[in-house]
């Protein structure tokens, strides 16, 4: 069974809205515009957190980021879920 650690999990979410994050004086949110240094920032973030969590990485030809928990059981099926690192304006 997997098992959460919330508050490391809201930390990381947190560490991760820093990247592309506008100064609530300059109206607030976040601009992390695809293949900007923002988005790169928020890339190599969740690569090393996975990574440092024993999970697979790989970037594709498209630049999709893809993380895999491998199996221990051969030919196990697979679960797949998508997200985005970057962000519409604000």
């Amino acid at each position: 069974m997997i098992r959460i650690n919330a508050p490391r999990f809201l930390e990381d979410l947190f560490q991760l809205a820093q990247f592309g994050r506008i100064p609530a004086a300059e109206g607030g949110g976040l601009d992390r515009w695809p293949f900007s240094a923002a988005e790169r920032e928020a890339r190599y973030f969740i690569s090393g957190r996975a990574a440092a969590a024993g999970l697979e990485t790989w970037t594709d030809a498209a630049a999709n980021l893809s993380v895999q928990l491998p199996s221990p059981v051969p030919g196990a099926r697979s679960l797949l879920l998508g997200s985005h690192l970057d962000t519409v304006p604000n």
